[in-house]
């Protein structure tokens, strides 16, 4: 007697979005890596080291790879899901959107680089460029926050497929962990920083397909 295998398609998704953000993660850092770092200065000077083909393939790769990063969230929708009410749709919807920003910003990099090697980034450039990506930035963080706060409340105190201890797992989480690097140990905070949103996401899918098969082995 034959039998016809499941595909667990939720799982599938989420090992794709591990591969797609792998591949944002190295689209980030072509893009935006410095060794000397001074990411948070705010007048971009960190491009100035970085050369028009990796600052290409870095823009191209991010921009198509990215958005499947959101293909996790299926599985992690059903890991959330046993909580019931509205805060596990609330978390999914809630990253999905903050991923809007997160690409926006990845896309406006490379014409900051272009201004910087052309040398038209004076100080009212500056300005102008600011506007349109430090809002940008906060709501990515501010956005994050929130979601990750509710993944955080949920998993305490109500009932979800994940164990405790992913209340340290989620991307909000990982990212403060490589703020903490970057301020204390910089020479790896450079490296983990400018690939932080993606490689959180990375670290947090590889976390949650761990947590799901084991609470339904």
């Amino acid at each position: 007697m034959s039998t016809t295998a499941t595909t667990d398609y939720p799982r599938l998704a989420a090992k794709l979005a591990i591969v797609a953000a792998f591949l944002g993660t190295v689209a980030d850092l072509l893009l935006l890596y410095s060794p000397t770092g001074g990411y948070e200065v705010g007048d971009y000077q960190f491009l100035q080291g970085i050369s028009a083909n990796r600052i290409m393939i870095g823009h191209y790769l991010g921009i198509f790879f990215i958005p499947l990063e959101m293909l996790g969230l299926f599985q992690v929708y059903r890991c959330l899901k046993p909580a019931g009410g509205w805060m596990p749709w609330a978390v999914v919807i809630g990253a999905l959107f903050i991923g809007y920003p997160g690409i926006a910003y990845h896309g406006m990099v490379a014409f900051i680089h272009q201004m910087i090697q052309q040398g038209t980034m004076d100080a009212a450039a500056l300005e102008r460029v600011r506007l349109l990506s430090e809002p940008v930035g906060a709501a990515l963080a501010v956005g994050g926050g929130i979601v990750a706060g509710i993944m955080v409340y949920l998993i305490l105190k109500k009932e979800t497929l994940y164990p405790k201890w992913m209340v340290w797992c989620n991307p909000g989480a990982f990212y403060v962990l490589f703020a903490v690097c970057y301020l204390v140990i910089p020479v790896v905070g450079n490296v983990l920083i400018p690939a932080g949103f993606n490689l959180a996401f990375l670290l947090f899918f590889c976390c949650s397909l761990v947590a799901e098969k084991k609470a339904t082995a």
